[in-house]
C-alpha cells in the first residue's frame, strides 16, 4: 500500500545495437628496402555487431600522405543464413 501523493517514478534505460558489423577497408602501398612497392588492403572494423547505436568513431590514417580511397561496408555475415546474404 503507497501512503503518499506522489507518483512513483521508475528509470528505464535502453540501447539501440547494430545488426550487422561495420569494417572499412583501404588500400597502403609500402616501398621495401629494394624500391619495389607492394599493395595491400587493409582492413579494419569501424563498429562490431551488437554495438551500441549511435556511436562516434574516429579513425586516423596517418600513413597516408596523398589521396585515397575507402570503403565502408558490412563485416563477418556468417551468423546469416544464405537466404538472407543474397
Amino acid at each position: 500500500m503507497i501512503l503518499s501523493d506522489e507518483p512513483l517514478v521508475c528509470g528505464i534505460t535502453g540501447s539501440d545495437g547494430l545488426s550487422y558489423a561495420l569494417q572499412v577497408d583501404f588500400e597502403r602501398t609500402k616501398v621495401d628496402d629494394e624500391g619495389k612497392e607492394s599493395t595491400k588492403t587493409v582492413r579494419r572494423t569501424l563498429f562490431s555487431r551488437l554495438n551500441p547505436y549511435p556511436q562516434k568513431k574516429v579513425m586516423t590514417f596517418n600513413k597516408h600522405t596523398d589521396d585515397f580511397d575507402f570503403y565502408v561496408n558490412y563485416g563477418d555475415l556468417s551468423f546469416l543464413p544464405q537466404s538472407e546474404i543474397e
